[in-house]
């Protein structure tokens, strides 16, 4: 195990060719550079400070992967000029997990698949036909929504506090059910209720799955490997609330013919 552990600091600590500038780690075992990464006011923040002591480059070793922050306006812009160089995805293990192995728009990897994959789904969400045909809807909620707070800012019963955070999930998964599926779960039924609880559930493991994310020894430990089948019980939940969704939306299409070409 200490051969091992010393031949992965050796590889994961090199850096082949000239590095940028950046603070000195402390080694794979140790994070790296992550806790350059502390700041009270959050981690951007201390990304600013250390491009104000290092320059518009900067290297950092985040945990076992090494990594480039670009500060600097004229970096950016030469990088933007090789698009399929610098596109791809980092496959960290909640990524693959939430993707079922980067199979889907968000997490792949850039190459062919992504960019056939991506025109389809463009084509059959974004129209513009599409997005004029669901304008009247968004503004409805988004509507609703903001008189929703200003009720609960005015409610002489109240604290005078708005809670947002119930109100704008359902929003934006209504939202998204609506353009997807012509439909939306109702507010407070079971299946809005799932959908609620399973993302959330996400989210929590998304941020405790960070740390084993970026320090693959962690994953040998059974506290950690929980979040990750947290994580996968909590994808596999929301799938199972969206193929319900999906399977409705099925049951309302015309098979007969009619309309042309179905079968």
């Amino acid at each position: 195990a200490a051969a091992a552990a010393a031949l992965l600091w050796r590889r994961l600590s090199s850096w082949p060719g000239r590095r940028p500038p950046g603070p000195p780690s402390r080694g794979v075992l140790a994070g790296g550079n992550l806790d350059s990464l502390s700041h009270p006011g959050g981690p951007h923040l201390a990304l600013t400070a250390l491009s104000r002591r290092y320059g518009g480059v900067v290297a950092l070793q985040l945990g076992a992967w090494r990594c480039v922050v670009l500060s600097s306006a004229a970096a950016v812009a030469a990088l933007r000029e090789q698009p399929t160089a610098l596109a791809g995805r980092v496959t960290v293990p909640s990524a693959l997990i939430l993707s079922r192995g980067g199979r889907d728009l968000v997490f792949s990897d850039y190459n062919r698949a992504w960019r056939t994959l991506r025109k389809v789904s463009h084509a059959a969400l974004f129209s513009r036909t599409r997005i004029e045909a669901q304008a009247g809807r968004m503004a409805a909620r988004i509507a609703a929504v903001v008189a929703e707070f200003a009720a609960a800012a005015a409610d002489p019963a109240g604290d005078g506090c708005v809670r947002p955070r119930a109100a704008l999930q359902h929003a934006s998964m209504a939202t998204i059910s609506e353009i997807l599926l012509g439909h939306a779960p109702d507010r407070g039924s079971a299946e809005a209720t799932a959908l609620a609880a399973a993302t959330a559930a996400v989210f929590r493991s998304l941020g405790a799955a960070n740390a084993a994310d970026y320090l693959p020894w962690l994953r040998l430990l059974p506290k950690h490997r929980r979040v990750l089948e947290d994580m996968a019980a909590a994808r596999d939940a929301i799938c199972g609330v969206l193929q319900q969704q999906l399977d409705k939306a099925k049951a309302t299409l015309d098979y007969s013919g009619g309309g042309g070409g179905g079968g």
